[in-house]
């Protein structure tokens, strides 16, 4: 597989690969995905908070009553809980609540934090979705076969021709949101890297991120920091995760010297699972972020 050449990574290639980081905008506005998630299958509590931000009593001063701002927060805050902790999630109402704080709010670390998580796996999402049409576009041009669960039958250059474009109209929209989405993420995770620095643990999230937008150089630079922090936690080297990673980064390393060559590659299963087997990644936590 690693001579297949893939429209996929070389459209994904427009994502750039810098190594300066833009400044970040403290409350990055949503963008539309191309292809939105079925939110309407999704389910929404009752909210029916006690203070709404009109109310919120002001000095002579106009200062905002700072204990009446934290009742909002808390109240807020624990709806989205509570939509995390459903089965299955209610994602996007999470997502509109924590939105709506981190613009009220921005100095809410927390929220930010928690609302970062959520768009990673969004981004997550989108990413593993348009990985998925790449290998089947790579597959229809090496086997020329339609899949087993259709017949498995030889196919025409024309047949192959037609259901390689029609899998791109959908994957072309899928790149869309992996790069809106992680672009977003990134930003949310750059800001409160300013209000929390300390929290070592976003860069486990911001290689990844960078993986998903094909900014190999970047996403090298973060992980070579998670392999670091491991080293200075003592992380044993036939540590299962820590394994992983290390084969990442040469798969990373390959990337980068792929790229300057003009040689690309979809993404290895193996390499896909792994992805996954870090903290960020998953299902977004119910219980309290950092």
């Amino acid at each position: 597989m690693r001579h297949l050449a893939t429209a996929a990574l070389l459209a994904l290639l427009v994502c750039g690969c810098g190594s300066t980081e833009e400044k970040p905008d403290p409350n990055p506005a949503p963008d539309g995905p191309a292809i939105v998630l079925p939110r309407d299958k999704e389910p929404r509590i009752e909210l029916d908070f006690d203070l709404e931000w009109s109310d919120i009593d002001r000095n002579a001063k106009g200062e905002l009553d700072p204990e009446e701002v934290a009742t909002w927060v808390v109240e807020r805050r624990n709806a989205v809980q509570r939509c995390l902790r459903m089965e299955p999630q209610a994602m996007g109402q999470a997502m509109e609540l924590l939105e709506e704080i981190v613009s009220k709010v921005g100095d809410s670390s927390r929220d930010r934090y928690l609302l970062a998580q959520c768009v990673f796996a969004e981004a997550a999402y989108w990413w593993r979705l348009a990985d998925g049409y790449a290998w089947e576009m790579n597959r229809l041009e090496l086997d020329r076969k339609a899949r087993d669960d259709e017949g498995g039958r030889a196919l025409s250059d024309d047949e192959v021709k037609a259901k390689v474009a029609e899998l791109r109209r959908t994957f072309d929209l899928l790149l869309v949101n992996v790069n809106k989405t992680s672009q977003r993420a990134l930003n949310l995770f750059a800001v409160y890297r300013q209000q929390r620095p300390d929290d070592k643990g976003v860069y486990d999230y911001l290689w990844k991120l960078h993986f998903y937008s094909q900014n190999f150089v970047e996403a090298q630079r973060w992980l070579d920091q998670v392999i670091s922090e491991m080293d200075l936690a003592g992380v044993p080297e036939n540590d299962p995760l820590r394994q992983d990673y290390v084969a990442l980064r040469r798969e990373i390393v390959d990337r980068i010297t792929e790229e300057r060559l003009g040689q690309f590659q979809p993404v290895k299963p193996t390499v896909r699972d792994r992805m996954r087997v870090g903290g960020a990644g998953g299902r977004p936590p119910s219980g309290s972020p950092q």
